[in-house]
C-alpha cells in the first residue's frame, strides 16, 4: 500500500512537471486530481481489503492516464482519469459499508470490555456516550450513510476506551474491599464462626476467592457481584458467631454469679448464730473482709445485669466483656469468703488467749500490721505508710520496705495475710531485740478513713494484693 501511495505521489509530481513544460496544452489536471482523491478515499475505507479488484483497477487506470500524458495523448488521458475516478468510487461504495461494520465491531468489542469492568457503574457518562453513539451509527448506516455511521462508531470506540480505563482503576478499591472482608472472616473465626455459622462462613470464603480471581482478570462487574456476596455472608457469619459467643459467656457468667451468691448466703447464715456474730462484731478485719466480699458480689451482679442488657441491645462485644467482668468478680467473692472465715477464727482465738492489750505495739515503738484483702481499695506500702496511726506520710513507705525485706521481694507486690513490722517514723529500720514480754498483736486498722488517703503511688510503691 505504501508503494502504491508513493507511485501516486510521483505521478502528481510528474504531472506538475508536464504542466510546466506544456503550459498551453490541454493536460487533464482536474480529472486526474479528482481520480486521485477518489482513490485516496477508497483507500481510507479499506477498499484494498473489502473491494480489492475495483481498487486495483482504479489505480492502474490512473497510472495509464499518466502514461498517455507522457506520450502527449491528452484526450485519452482525460478519459482514463475519469474512468479511474469512477472505478475508485465503486471501490469506495463497495468497501464503505464493510469498513463501517468493522469499526462498529471494534467499538462494541471495547464496550464489552468496559462492561466486564463494570463501567456502567464506575464510568457511567462515558459508557452511556458509547452506547448512544453506536445507536446513532446504526441509524445512519440504515439510512445508507456508511461513512457517517463509521464516524459515530469511531467516537463510540473512543468513549468505550475511556470508560474501560476509568473502570479499571477501581480494581485497587475492590482489592481493599476484599481485604476488609478477609478481616471480617478472621474476626468471625475468632468467635468460632466455623462451628456456629459454617454455611455462611464457607460461602464467604468461596465468594472472596472468586472475587480475587475476577479482579485479577479485570472482570470487575463479576468481581463486584462476588464481593457483595462475600461481604453479606462474612457479616452474617460474624453476627451469628458473636451472638453465640456472647450468649455462651453470658450463660457462664450467670452460673458463676449464682454460685458466688449462694456461697455468700451461706456465709451470712453462719453469722446468724449469736456466738459467731459476737466474734464478728469485735473483729474489724472480719467486718472489712465481709463488706469487701459483699461489694464484690454486688459488682458481679451489676456486671451480669449490664451483660444481659447489652445482649438484648445486640451489643455483643459489650455483653461479652461485661460477662467476663462478672465472672472475674464472682471468683473474687469465692476467694474472699474463706478469708472472712479465717479472720473470724483468728479473732476468736485472740479473744480466748489474749491477756494483754491490743495496741499492736512491739519493741520500742514498733508496730505490726496485717495486709488486708480489699479488692476496691487494695493495701500497698504507700497507703500503709500514710495511715494516721503510722506515719501520716505516704512517702515514708521505703522504711516499711527496708524493715521487712525478708518477706517483701518486690515492693510493688504485697499479699493479704502478710504481717509487717512497722518501724518508728525516725531512726533505724532494723528491729531491736525485744527486752520485755509483749504480745505482738496485729493492729485492728479501725481508722477506715486512712485507707483512702491518696492514690496508689507511681514511684515504685504501688503494691498489689
Amino acid at each position: 500500500m505504501y508503494q502504491a501511495k508513493s507511485r501516486l505521489t510521483l505521478s502528481i509530481i510528474s504531472l506538475v512537471s508536464l504542466l510546466t513544460l506544456f503550459c498551453g496544452d490541454p493536460v487533464p489536471v482536474k480529472e486526474m486530481g479528482q481520480a486521485k482523491t477518489s482513490i485516496a478515499r477508497a483507500e481510507f475505507a479499506k477498499a484494498d481489503k473489502y473491494a480489492p479488484e475495483k481498487y486495483k483497477q482504479a489505480k492502474d487506470t490512473l497510472f495509464a492516464s499518466h502514461d498517455l500524458i507522457s506520450k502527449g495523448d491528452y484526450k485519452d488521458a482525460k478519459e482514463k482519469a475519469k474512468e479511474a475516478e469512477a472505478l475508485a468510487k465503486m471501490a469506495f461504495e463497495g468497501a464503505a459499508p464493510q469498513f463501517a461494520e468493522e469499526t462498529k465491531g471494534e467499538a462494541k468489542m471495547v464496550l464489552g470490555k468496559a462492561k466486564e469492568r463494570y463501567a456502567e457503574q464506575f464510568a457511567q457518562a462515558e459508557y452511556k456516550n458509547a452506547q448512544e453513539l453506536i445507536a446513532s451509527g446504526d441509524k445512519k448506516f440504515n439510512e445508507g450513510k456508511p461513512m457517517e455511521a463509521y464516524a459515530d462508531y469511531e467516537k463510540a470506540r473512543s468513549e468505550a476506551e475511556k470508560a474501560s480505563n476509568i473502570a479499571e482503576s477501581q480494581a485497587e478499591i475492590m482489592k481493599r474491599d476484599i481485604s476488609e472482608i478477609e478481616d471480617t472472616l478472621q474476626e468471625a473465626e475468632k468467635y468460632g464462626a466455623k462451628n456456629s455459622s459454617p454455611t455462611a462462613f464457607a460461602a464467604a470464603e468461596k465468594h472472596t476467592k472468586a472475587a480475587k480471581k475476577k479482579v485479577d482478570e479485570f472482570k470487575l462487574k463479576e468481581a463486584s457481584i462476588e464481593i457483595q456476596e462475600a461481604k453479606k455472608n462474612a457479616q452474617e457469619a460474624l453476627k451469628i458467631s458473636q451472638v453465640d459467643w456472647a450468649k455462651k459467656k453470658n450463660t457462664e457468667a450467670q452460673g458463676k454469679v449464682a454460685d458466688a451468691a449462694s456461697q455468700f448466703s451461706k456465709l451470712k447464715g453462719q453469722l446468724s448464730s449469736a456466738k459467731t456474730k459476737a466474734i464478728f462484731d469485735k473483729s474489724v478485719e472480719a467486718q472489712d473482709a465481709f463488706k469487701a466480699t459483699e461489694d464484690s458480689l454486688k459488682a458481679s451482679q451489676e456486671s451480669l445485669g449490664a451483660s444481659n442488657k447489652a445482649l438484648k441491645n445486640q451489643s455483643y462485644q459489650d455483653s461479652y466483656n461485661q460477662s467476663e467482668e462478672a465472672i472475674r468478680l464472682s471468683k473474687i467473692v469465692e476467694e474472699q469468703i474463706p478469708q472472712v472465715t479465717v479472720l473470724l477464727t483468728e479473732s476468736n482465738k485472740r479473744a480466748d488467749n489474749s491477756t494483754t492489750t491490743t495496741t499492736g505495739v512491739s519493741a520500742k515503738g514498733w508496730k505490726k500490721y496485717k495486709v488486708r484483702l480489699m479488692p476496691k481499695n487494695r493495701d500497698c506500702l504507700w497507703k500503709i505508710a500514710g495511715y494516721k496511726h503510722h506515719y501520716k506520710n505516704a512517702r515514708l513507705w521505703p522504711r516499711i520496705y527496708r524493715a521487712n525485706k525478708s518477706q517483701i521481694k518486690n515492693p510493688d507486690l504485697i499479699y493479704p495475710g502478710q504481717v509487717f513490722d512497722i518501724p518508728p517514723k525516725n531512726g533505724s529500720t532494723k528491729k531491736p531485740k525485744v527486752t520485755e514480754t509483749t504480745t505482738e498483736n496485729v493492729e485492728k486498722n479501725t481508722d477506715k478513713k486512712d485507707s483512702s488517703t491518696g492514690s496508689e503511688a507511681s514511684d515504685g510503691s504501688k503494691n498489689a494484693n
